[in-house]
């Protein structure tokens, strides 16, 4: 969509008279039709959130072991990720505004909406990567636009490097992150022939710097890693800025990005600052 010259798209509500004719077998090439199809009647994601769909977690999931990353933790980490990206729905619209197409949050919290409709079914999922991996999925097929592959990359790759543990050491956080990384860059060669950099102007230019950062911790605590992980996913999302974007739906407008951070980026670096200020130790 992004390189296409352009796409023309009729809506009409459906009849009795047109469904008639639209379940007619039809043996076109894009359009086969072997008989009746039942109607799906739409349901908007934010109308059909309940009260039993919402990110329920207990106070002390957020409580960070010195040495260790627990599955809760995880799960607490993605609920807060969750309801900061819904309440920042508008603000990250605006700050894509002027370098993309604005539409960068809601298609990432349509997506966040629909993870925390179905929190309950996540819920049972007893492993850090098996619950990575169903969060990823409804990622990928409820955010909008290129956020839902982009996002659920980052959920799917982490999964995999995670796999059945329950919980996780600082370095085995830090390589997990490094994995979200190199699946979000795999997505991008396959879908654009080149995976994002830094220095693109993407979310990659605080995502590298805050995966790095913990990599190289040894000796800090987790508590002290993920704030200065997070101090350098801010400085890297402030950078881009000075970057004209080359990547992306913000690669079209060219020169007019400059001076302007990254929204991915931008958003990146606030919700980790969300998520570290919900933590305690």
């Amino acid at each position: 969509s992004i390189d296409m010259m352009g796409a023309s798209l009729t809506f009409m509500k459906l009849n009795d008279t047109l469904k008639k004719y639209l379940d007619y077998p039809s043996m076109a090439p894009g359009f086969r039709v072997d008989g009746p199809v039942s109607c799906i009647p739409y349901t908007d994601v934010e109308l059909a959130m309940s009260e039993k769909g919402k990110f329920v977690t207990e106070e002390e999931w957020g409580k960070i072991e010195k040495k260790k990353i627990s599955l809760n933790n995880i799960r607490y980490m993605t609920a807060e990720m969750g309801r900061y990206i819904i309440e920042k729905e508008s603000y990250f619209c605006e700050i894509d505004s002027f370098a993309g197409d604005g539409d960068f949050g809601a298609s990432v919290a349509k997506g966040f909406k629909q993870l925390q409709n179905e929190w309950p079914h996540l819920m049972q999922e007893d492993t850090i990567g098996g619950f990575l991996k169903a969060g990823g999925m409804i990622i990928v097929e409820y955010c909008g636009g290129a956020s839902g592959p982009i996002w659920g990359s980052a959920f799917l790759g982490a999964a995999s490097e995670v796999g059945a543990k329950k919980e996780i050491s600082l370095k085995e956080f830090a390589d997990m992150m490094q994995a979200a990384v190199r699946n979000i860059q795999k997505t991008g060669q396959r879908s654009f022939g080149k995976g994002a950099e830094v220095g693109d102007k993407t979310l990659i230019d605080a995502l590298v710097p805050y995966a790095d950062t913990l990599s190289s911790m040894e000796k800090e605590s987790i508590a002290e890693a993920f704030e200065k992980a997070t101090a350098a996913a801010e400085t890297g999302a402030q950078k881009t800025a000075e970057i004209v974007a080359r990547m992306g739906r913000a690669g079209v407008v060219g020169e007019r990005s400059l001076g302007h951070p990254d929204a991915g980026a931008l958003a990146l670096g606030m919700i980790f600052r969300h998520i570290i200020g919900k933590l305690h130790s």
